[in-house]
């Protein structure tokens, strides 16, 4: 039987090429650090995919202004 992986047990590096190859994913916040989600929401908007951040409640406010500008229109962030 196989096991299955979530996005959130995946490496930047494999976020990276599914948000580069087109895909919108949905991840909870977790213990990103905030340069791995700049990184994301950049590569998000350049390949014009969507991502969503869920469980964002304990960042601080300038944080997710950064990520947000970063993505320009292709993020969406949840509570």
């Amino acid at each position: 039987m196989e096991s299955e992986m979530s996005l959130n047990d995946m490496q930047q590096h494999e976020l990276l090429a599914l948000l580069a190859a087109g895909a919108a994913l949905e991840l909870p916040l977790g213990t990103r650090q905030q340069q791995d989600l700049v990184a994301l929401a950049v590569a998000a908007r350049e390949a014009g995919s969507h991502l969503t951040l869920t469980d964002t409640a304990f960042r601080q406010q300038q944080d997710l202004v950064a990520i947000a500008m970063a993505g320009r229109g292709h993020l969406t962030i949840k509570n």
